[in-house]
């Protein structure tokens, strides 16, 4: 399951990879100004943490999709001159918690990269207001996930939502026996052994962002966060989305509705992004070096959801997959020692003389891209 921190830095890359559905061509020189810093750093003032993952973004003529900066030095600067030092915690990614870190309070970012350095412009940490609801609408297409919002002091004005979705899903068939495939024996699975339900989670990678600036109150209504077709597995059994809420100032707005666009936009494989999404970071003495991202920070409000399949329309839950099973006799499964077997019924009683396999697929949940460990979050059923 994916971490539950929501990152930009993977939808940076994306960036540049988006075009990867058109038809291939052969560009002039790809590697042409595409080798460039990202930076996604964001300070939570609530848990007092600080996260900024570096990374050089790739051309499209590559199988790499995360190009990590590594052994980098870190910090953010505190109004007072106080300096927090981010130790490298995995790859590329840069970390600590620091008391230090407060709404209202200004700060810099700082990267030392080789003989290079890095600096943002400096940012006010602001507190989003309160998160008032997180609601769900069903039509015949499928799911749609809303949001609503409001300050009454007016002075948000710039909202930005990201979220986490989990669920829960089974596999096509149930297994009931465990092929023990270095010996050919067969025995009942135990709860340990079972791979009927799985769990899975993904992160939001749309840019949702939105203005009240143009109403006379500062109150969002019914901003959709995304939506979930019918048929997915996502809304097979048991979904969930946790909602993320920011307050941005306008310069970060202006920047987020850029790349919004943009991506929304591109129009050749290799068209340059605008400069105006560029960002807040900057080569202190090369001011012509690209630098895509964005350093930001505040207090964020959080809402989560469930929505059971029970809760949902008849023409919205779908049936199971066909998954065709072969019959094994008994005396032949010692033909099949050193591969997975995924038995879902016995044939003959009191002993059985056969046993019905269906393939990996229909059996286990895994292969679908969960896992079998069930969220901390996730309610008792």
């Amino acid at each position: 399951m994916n971490a539950a921190r929501i990152s930009y830095s993977s939808f940076f890359t994306a960036v540049i990879l988006l075009a990867s559905c058109v038809e291939a061509y052969e560009p002039p020189d790809a590697q042409q100004d595409i080798n460039f810093l990202v930076v996604d750093g964001f300070l939570d003032s609530g848990s007092k943490t600080a996260e900024v993952k570096l990374s050089i973004a790739v051309p499209l003529d590559t199988n790499t999709t995360y190009n990590p900066v590594r052994q980098a030095v870190v910090q953010v600067e505190h109004e007072d001159g106080t300096v927090i030092e981010l130790p490298e915690t995995a790859a590329g990614t840069y970390t600590s918690f620091s008391n230090k870190i407060e709404t209202g309070k200004k700060y810099t970012l700082r990267v030392f990269i080789n003989s290079k350095e890095y600096i943002s412009d400096g940012v006010e940490l602001k507190a989003s207001p309160s998160l008032d609801s997180v609601s769900w609408r069903a039509d015949a297409k499928g799911v749609t996930v809303y949001v609503d919002s409001h300050d009454v002091a007016g002075s948000t004005r710039y909202y930005q939502w990201i979220y986490i979705e989990t669920w829960e899903y089974n596999a096509a068939k149930y297994s009931s026996f465990l092929f023990v495939k270095e010996t050919g024996e067969v025995i009942t699975r135990t709860a340990k052994d079972m791979t009927l339900t799985c769990y899975d989670s993904e992160q939001s990678t749309k840019v949702l962002v939105t203005s009240t600036t143009q109403n006379t109150s500062d109150v969002v209504n019914d901003f959709a966060l995304t939506h979930i077709p019918v048929g997915s597995s996502k809304i097979s059994r048991l979904y969930s989305i946790e909602v993320q809420q920011r307050a941005l100032d306008e310069q970060a707005y202006t920047y987020w509705l850029n790349l919004q666009k943009t991506t929304e936009n591109l129009g050749g494989l290799f068209d340059p992004l605008p400069n105006e999404v560029t960002g807040n970071m900057h080569n202190v003495t090369d001011g012509n070096e690209r630098v895509l991202g964005y350093f930001s920070g505040g207090e964020i409000q959080k809402k989560r959801i469930f929505i059971n399949r029970d809760e949902l329309p008849a023409s919205l839950v779908t049936s199971p997959e066909e998954c065709p099973g072969e019959m094994i006799p008994v005396f032949k499964l010692v033909n099949h020692i050193g591969s997975e077997l995924y038995l879902t019924e016995s044939i003959g009683q009191p002993v059985p003389t056969a046993y019905i396999s269906v393939p990996a697929g229909c059996a286990d949940c895994r292969l679908a891209g969960g896992v079998l460990e069930k969220p901390a979050f996730w309610p008792p059923r």
